[in-house]
C-alpha cells in the first residue's frame, strides 16, 4: 500500500518524513514524519521507534524539521500546522 506511494496518498498511515538530524554524541537518527510524529532510529539500524505524537494530549498535526543540538543532544522539532495535517496540504494556494 505504501510502496511508491507520493504526495498526500495514504500520508496517515505510510508517513511523510519531513526532517531528519544525527546525534552525533549517539549516532542515532531522528526523524520529523509530517503525520507520524517523532522517531527515533539506533544508530546500528532497525525500526524506527516512535518518541512523541503529542503533547499535553494535542497531537501533533503537521511535523516538518527538527535538529539535534550537537552538544547536549536536545531534539528541537517544528510544526507546520497545528489545524491542519499533511493530507490537507494541497488546499494550501502556492504564491510563486
Amino acid at each position: 500500500m505504501c510502496d511508491g506511494a507520493l504526495g498526500t496518498t495514504n500520508v496517515e498511515k505510510c508517513g511523510r518524513p519531513a526532517g531528519i538530524a544525527f546525534n552525533t554524541k549517539t549516532g542515532d537518527l531522528y526523524v520529523a514524519d509530517a503525520a507520524l510524529g517523532l522517531h527515533v532510529i539506533p544508530r546500528r539500524g532497525g525500526l524506527a521507534k516512535k518518541i512523541a505524537d503529542s503533547v499535553g494530549g494535542k497531537p501533533f498535526l503537521f511535523l516538518d524539521g527538527l535538529d539535534v543540538d550537537p552538544t547536549t543532544g536536545v531534539v528541537y522539532f517544528t510544526s507546520f500546522s497545528s489545524t491542519f495535517g499533511p493530507r490537507y496540504s494541497f488546499i494550501f494556494p502556492f504564491y510563486t
